[in-house]
């Protein structure tokens, strides 16, 4: 039997409040557009929300079947307790500030920089765990399946205060980096143009330059998270609270059909989520460096170790003066 007009648009209605429900972890950003979908878009042009950068398996259609999969964990990428697929797309779609391979996430950018930092220190490599150097090496080359799944160490995780502490550390590095030379998202593209030798030789101390390069525009990128995720909170209300207002005031489209729902990106997106579900606490990890620590390495007073300003000035940069 065919669906009524009415029923098409409960579904409409439906679909609409599951888009931007499924869809308020996610930061704008991750799509080509750089806006989040409409529900016009997943019904017309589904295409066009293929993100390139994501795993064609780790996508939207993926997102939307497993929504329940990610609110359980409480958006968190898990070393226990989680699908492996799941681990990764929580990586991949930024739902996590912890565990991201995203320079927008201060964490991330704080973990690149002391992984170089250490990676790169003189004979540390010998004196290291053979287990912590194959999870930063990991990190640094976005192995996920590796980094995240296997063996006892996870990401450098902050509160306000040690965040706070490593922002002001970080930013004294900047008078030891050349000034920017060109703008800063063309800095992988110059990069990845410098000769293969050059680029093994350099890449530490490039990856370095470039996420301080980040830092001094992070407030910039912060508040304009900042003030989005407050847009959404007030439309939107609290979790549960505000589910069943969603996309009431929007007017069905004329063009609704049964045929539109059966399409695989619709019916992904009409996956039930689960009321009253229990959401599983924080792991408890061991972090590869204590934050206190780095923060002592980035300012130079660890002992045996030599002064990072200094290293940083005979590093070669792109873009540098000769």
């Amino acid at each position: 039997m065919s669906l009524t007009h009415d029923q098409l648009v409960a579904l409409h209605v439906q679909a609409a409040q599951l888009l931007e429900f499924k869809l308020r972890k996610v930061p704008a950003r991750v799509f080509p557009s750089g806006r989040k979908p409409t529900i016009t878009d997943v019904y017309t042009n589904a295409e066009s929300l293929q993100t390139p950068d994501i795993h064609p398996n780790l996508r939207l259609l993926f997102l939307f079947e497993n929504y329940n999969k990610f609110a359980v964990a409480g958006f968190r990428a898990r070393k226990k307790e989680q699908d492996l697929v799941v681990s990764m797309a929580t990586f991949y779609w930024q739902m996590d500030q912890q565990h991201s391979l995203s320079y927008h996430h201060k964490e991330i950018r704080f973990n690149v920089l002391l992984a170089h930092i250490v990676l790169e220190t003189p004979n540390s490599r010998a004196q290291m765990d053979p287990e912590l150097l194959r999870f930063l090496q990991v990190f640094i080359h976005a192995w996920l399946e590796s980094a995240m799944r296997s063996g006892k160490y996870d990401l450098i995780q902050w509160t306000k205060g040690t965040r706070d502490r490593m922002s002001k550390a970080v930013k004294a590095l900047e008078a030891s980096v050349p000034p920017q030379a060109f703008d800063v998202e063309d800095f992988w593209i110059r990069a990845s143009s410098m000769p293969s030798d050059e680029y093994k030789k350099h890449g530490p101390a490039w990856a370095m330059q470039y996420v301080i390069y980040k830092e001094k525009e992070a407030k910039v990128i912060d508040k304009m998270e900042r003030d989005y995720d407050a847009q959404e909170s007030l439309k939107h209300g609290d979790f549960f609270a505000g589910f069943g207002k969603l996309g009431m005031g929007d007017a069905a489209p004329g063009y609704l059909s049964e045929q539109m729902f059966q399409q695989p990106l619709v019916k992904a997106l009409l996956t039930e989520v689960h009321g009253g579900m229990v959401v599983q606490d924080p792991e408890t990890v061991e972090f590869w460096m204590d934050p206190s620590t780095a923060i002592d390495l980035v300012e130079g007073k660890v002992a045996g170790m030599d002064d990072i300003n200094e290293r940083i000035k005979g590093m070669s940069f792109l873009g540098a003066s000769k």
